[in-house]
């Protein structure tokens, strides 16, 4: 229940803001001023205004003179009370912002309404809705209003490095957002340090009392202490990442202030680690080692000239024969109105835009750039910096460009097994331009069960109304999220020996929710079922941090055919299809140049020379020479 506590600081604002004092951050709630927000509860209707008094022409029922209603408690038609005055005046208690309200009607006779609304973090709450709480003994009517005009901003920054030599590295997967990482604990040291990657801590209920903006604290005893703000990204140093928090809290003289370091090593069996206490020089700079799968290079290279390789098979793909002149114009599948102008590698002509631009709607999508990224298997083109988005000018448009081998060649891919001789094939499931789609209502998601897009063995298609992230294979679609990648890198089709199932795994960069040291994988297993329909895939279960789907198809059953020699028939067993090709049956002739080929399907061509084959070849304007034998009748 947020309610005051007396042991707290209590820090009041006006002119409807407030200071954080730990880090200095001031809140500002006047873009609330100037609406009115009704509450309903059991019995009454609650009208609220921040800062102000009421909009609406109600609890207009007696003379305040200059003041204004900010609180006003209806009951049925017409029966209103004023629960409090308008002020602009906030307190900051604990890790909320209070709103009180006095001066309203008589209540028992003894007391006057008032009213008290707690404004609490929510980043997701723009501006979010006050909810009632309950009624105090003394009429005051009690508010929680979770919003992220509550939250101290959170300082990030880049989490990726590229060394310049065509190797990419990403520490993102270590950067939470729910929870801090605790170094791992000392026998010689009994303080507990707390850090996050690439951004400041996660602030924790209970006791916690790390300064908001650290992205570095240690707990020594009761006190909580900062050593050090995000600043910078990450940087190379001695064959390791390296990540400095600077401007901590004082160090003993006062002349420098306490920062962090931290060196990432990669080791690629390390994917539930965490960081280690190295040294604490002074009590004034502190050295972590991590070693972490997260430290590794990134399976990606970035060339210019429209150009990128394959880093495992040195292969070179080559897109600039794709800048054309007039560039190319995409139309959006949902509305044909809107388009896009775009070139690959060059700038877009007549597109009614800069000159330096790759690709615009309604503005600059992104700057031209030559550099080509070999990114999981998928050649990308990025262009970046285009014009600020509508929605928040404080970013700007970029455009995302992946391109796809056609037509698909899995050959290499695939995993033969010696003791049958048989080849699977799932490659005949990819899509070239479409996609699956599986649903589930047991993967634990309390307001709906999410939808599934699935490729194989190549990134999905675009999806009308969906924004996958690009380069996924396998796409979650939450009714109350973004779509988020649950698997996008795969070695290929593997057959288990001793079930003799077939199945493909898909890694992810997405950070498990159940267990945030790993990262959601998707493992479709294929069963065999005869028939003609290639089937498509079921979810059959999130188990940790892994989405088990099962498709049935009769890709991955053993190839069998039979033959009727009497009636022209094939049956294949992995089809469960007969073909009946008797309808063929007879004698057809195809002239070609200065022959003649004698065909019979499922027959022997009548010509005596022929001696029973089913094909011959004879002359068409001399018939000296006899037809000659190319094969033989075989019903």
């Amino acid at each position: 229940m947020p309610l005051c506590s007396s042991s707290k600081r209590v820090l009041p604002g006006d002119n409807c803001r407030v200071r954080d004092p730990k880090s200095g951050y001031e809140f500002d709630l006047s873009s609330l001023k100037d609406r009115d927000f009704p509450i309903h509860s059991d019995k009454y209707i609650y009208h609220l205004s921040v800062c102000g008094g009421l909009q609406r022409d109600i609890c207009t029922h007696k003379d305040t003179g200059l003041e204004s209603v900010s609180s006003c408690q209806v009951e049925g038609e017409g029966k209103a009370k004023i629960a409090g005055m308008a002020n602009q005046l906030l307190s900051y208690v604990g890790d909320q912002i209070i709103l009180n309200y006095t001066n309203g009607e008589s209540c028992h006779k003894i007391y006057t309404r008032s009213t008290e609304i707690y404004f609490s973090c929510h980043p997701d709450m723009h501006p979010g809705a006050p909810e009632f709480l309950k009624e105090t003994p003394d009429c005051t009517y009690l508010f929680s209003w979770p919003t992220a005009l509550a939250c101290v901003p959170v300082k990030t920054t880049s989490c990726s490095y590229n060394d310049g030599q065509g190797h990419s590295y990403d520490l993102s997967p270590l950067a939470m957002d729910s929870r801090n990482w605790e170094v791992e604990p000392s026998t010689e040291n009994a303080d507990r340090f707390y850090i996050n990657v690439c951004r400041s801590l996660v602030q924790q209920g209970g006791s916690w009392k790390c300064p908001s903006g650290a992205a570095s604290c240690v707990k020594s005893g009761e006190q909580y202490v900062s050593l050090g703000q995000v600043e910078s990204s990450p940087t190379w140093d001695r064959g390791v990442l390296k990540l400095k928090y600077s401007s901590g809290e004082a160090c003993v003289g006062g002349n420098r202030t306490k920062s962090s370091i931290i060196r990432f090593k990669c080791d690629k069996d390390k994917v539930d680690s965490r960081p280690t206490l190295i040294s604490a020089i002074e009590d004034c700079v502190y050295t972590f080692l991590w070693l972490t799968a997260a430290a590794c290079p990134l399976n990606s290279v970035q060339h210019d000239n429209c150009r990128v390789s394959n880093p495992a098979t040195g292969h070179l793909f080559d897109l600039s024969a794709l800048t054309q002149g007039g560039g190319y114009t995409v139309y959006d599948p949902k509305s044909h109105r809107k388009m896009f102008r775009m070139n690959i590698c060059a700038d877009v002509s007549n597109a009614g835009c800069d000159p330096d631009t790759g690709r615009k709607h309604c503005g600059g999508g992104g700057q031209v750039s030559r550099k080509l990224s070999y990114k999981d298997h998928v050649v990308e083109l990025a262009y970046d910096g285009g014009s600020p988005c509508a929605a928040n000018p404080d970013l700007k448009h970029n455009t995302i460009i992946n391109f796809i081998c056609r037509p698909p060649n899995m050959v290499s891919s695939l995993r033969r097994h010696p003791e049958r001789l048989r080849s699977y094939r799932p490659d005949s499931l990819i899509h070239v331009s479409g996609y699956y789609t599986a649903t589930d209502d047991t993967v634990g998601q309390d307001d709906g069960s999410p939808d599934f897009y699935i490729n194989i063995c190549q990134p999905l298609n675009p999806i009308p109304g969906v924004t996958c992230p690009p380069g996924a294979a396998v796409c979650s679609d939450p009714d109350n999220g973004p779509p988020v990648d649950i698997g996008r890198t795969t070695s290929g089709p593997e057959i288990n020996s001793a079930s003799g199932e077939v199945s493909i795994t898909y890694s992810s960069s997405t950070q498990c929710v159940a267990d945030p040291a790993q990262n959601y994988t998707s493992t479709i297993i294929f069963t065999c079922q005869r028939g003609l329909e290639l089937g498509s895939p079921q979810m059959l279960r999130l188990q940790q941090c892994v989405y088990l789907f099962e498709w049935a198809t009769p890709l991955v059953c053993s190839d069998a055919t039979h033959t009727d020699t009497s009636g022209c028939q094939l049956t294949d067993s992995q089809l469960q299809f007969t073909f009946d090709l008797s309808i063929l049956s007879g004698q057809v002739q195809v002239p070609v140049n200065s022959s003649i080929y004698h065909i019979n399907v499922c027959g022997s061509v009548t010509e005596p020379a022929c001696k029973q084959s089913a094909v011959c070849r004879g002359l068409v304007l001399v018939q000296i020479s006899p037809p000659r034998l190319l094969g033989s009748a075989r019903p």
